[in-house]
């Protein structure tokens, strides 16, 4: 854990500070990753890269949380200001991208592959929030190796990458200061939620609940709190519990599909969030009423004798719904206590 969390700093500060040129927006899909390879040398690899890149999130829909294509070097022209990028090669530039590499590594950075470094990560190279990363190899066996090796890095930095985004592009014209200040005075804490963005549905000291929605595709944050004696403990069952009284009490009584027809949809985990020990959570909401359904995610935690339920919900029918997840996801990587 501590190798894997040095390599995602160390991703993430390889590109420099200096001033460059004002550069276009980047674009494609949010969580789609172009990977430039040759024709010949990407079939070999497609199980590899369909390994890397696998993991389905259901929505209630299977999707792909992280899509790719193929691309070779000779049409990089078309693709260069797509958002995520993955760039492979080997020593002998047996995938034809050995001149684009140059562009980015240095001499020293070539003499490391040999001595075992593979991840070279890069932001802003062609368009702004663009995120390009390059995997080498001394030869393609030890490529193939480092592309497996490295395949939960590899997946995170992309995850990563479209919550730190997602992030900026949505505060990029500010912070709704009202509803921070409510968060501040309420609830003890805060996170950056966008101006004029988000409508402010419930800010409520006394029953110890906030949440704002966005619609168009809808996207609903809800934070509630309790004394911790009201909550003495965390599982799956109280939490969901818990989660399904706060919406049928304040909002229109969605609920959560935990297991059907044998497929678990929700469920949840200890784990370390925002420097913090929390149980985060996952899953399907639905509401019967209103024929509608889609998914919900989200963190529980104690701070300072309370029980806190930190949420986030999602709507978008017929479309893809992981990529407003992330956007859930990275508005409140920003979450923390004031007091």
């Amino acid at each position: 854990m501590k190798k894997l969390f040095l390599f995602i700093i160390t991703v993430f500060l390889t590109a420099g500070c200096s001033q460059k040129p004002k550069l276009l927006p980047a674009g494609g899909g949010e969580n789609y990753v172009v990977i430039i390879q040759n024709e010949n040398a990407y079939i070999d690899f497609e199980k590899t890269y369909e390994d890397l890149f696998g993991k389905i999130i259901y929505t209630p829909q299977p999707e792909h949380m992280i899509k790719f294509t193929n691309v070779s070097s000779e049409k990089l022209y078309r693709y260069k200001l797509q958002k995520n990028l993955l760039i492979v090669e080997d020593l002998a530039g047996d995938n034809g991208n050995l001149n684009i590499v140059k562009e980015f590594l240095t001499p020293d950075d070539f003499k490391s592959v040999k001595n075992g470094k593979h991840i070279f990560g890069f932001k802003d190279s062609w368009a702004k929030h663009q995120y390009v990363l390059i995997v080498m190899g001394t030869d393609q066996n030890d490529l193939k190796k480092a592309l497996l090796n490295y395949k939960d890095a590899i997946f995170n930095y992309y995850i990563t990458a479209s919550e730190k985004r997602l992030l900026e592009i949505n505060t990029v014209k500010g912070l709704d200061s009202k509803a921070i200040r409510k968060m501040k005075a309420y609830g003890g804490f805060t996170f950056n939620l966008p101006k004029n963005k988000y409508i402010h549905i419930i800010e409520n000291d006394t029953a110890r609940i906030m949440g704002y929605i966005r619609h168009d595709p809808e996207r609903m944050i809800v934070i509630a709190w309790r004394d911790s004696s009201e909550v003495p403990f965390i599982n799956t069952n109280i939490l969901f519990t818990f989660r399904n009284q706060i919406f049928k009490d304040f909002f229109q009584g969605d609920s959560v599909l935990v297991k059907y027809r044998g497929i678990t949809y929700s469920a949840g985990k200890d784990t370390v969030w925002n420097g913090m020990k929390v149980f985060k959570y996952h899953g399907l909401w639905q509401n019967s009423k209103l024929i509608m359904g889609g998914p919900f995610g989200g963190y529980a935690l104690y701070h300072n004798g309370k029980f806190y339920m930190i949420d986030y919900n999602v709507a978008n029918p017929g479309e893809d719904k992981f990529p407003l997840i992330l956007e859930m996801e990275g508005l409140l990587s920003t979450f923390k206590f004031v007091k």
